[in-house]
């Protein structure tokens, strides 16, 4: 027996098995560990990231992990994270920056500008220093009047006519403009079966 420990067919054997099993046992995830995978699918173990419902009771050691916080009852369900087109934060709150939860849903792809986001500015506004001739401003310019004074405002005041169209109008369409950084589209997968996390 003793030499049979001791031949290195033997020794070699177990050597392999030692390390096939320290393998297994690296491979082997973290329940609730998420990873990103480049295939079209999710390895044995995980599930796609995908915000589905699962049962709590098939599913204790996940739920103790993950909790309610992507969402489900509490009572019978809870959700999975669902980072289909989403780009993944870190929790809490850095310097200068908003405060994170864990399953918060923040940000959006596109965005409409109003007055109070673009910056101060003003438009010039050209004039006539001719004679007036026109009883519209269509296709024609205010005067400045800058060699006598005239009187060309009403003290009706508010008016009761309506301008001319071609005096005022509206600009801008307000068509929502993208605001994605330049992205890479690949699976994410959260491990629900493996090893239980110990804390630090």
């Amino acid at each position: 027996m003793s030499k049979l420990l001791r031949h290195p067919a033997f020794l070699a054997g177990t050597a392999a098995l030692c390390l096939s099993a320290a393998a297994a046992a690296e491979t082997e995830p973290f329940i609730g560990q998420v990873i990103p995978v480049g295939e079209n699918f999710c390895p044995q173990n995980y599930l796609p990231a995908a915000g589905q419902m699962l049962s709590i009771a098939s599913n204790t050691a996940l739920f103790s992990l993950v909790g309610c916080n992507y969402g489900g009852d509490c009572r019978s369900t809870f959700a999975l994270p669902d980072l289909r087109g989403r780009a993944i934060i870190g929790t809490g709150q850095g310097p200068g920056l908003p405060d994170y939860q864990r399953g918060q849903h923040g940000g959006s792809t596109q965005v409409s500008l109003t007055p109070l986001e673009l910056p101060n500015h003003h438009h010039s506004m050209m004039a006539s220093t001719q004679a007036p001739q026109l009883n519209s401003p269509q296709n024609g310019a205010m005067p400045t009047y800058q060699y006598a004074a005239a009187e060309i405002y009403s003290d009706q005041n508010p008016g009761s006519a309506q301008m001319n169209p071609d005096v005022l109008g509206h600009t801008g369409a307000s068509t929502p403009m993208s605001i994605v950084q330049p992205t890479a589209t690949i699976n994410y997968c959260i491990a629900v079966f493996g090893l239980y996390p110990p804390r630090n």
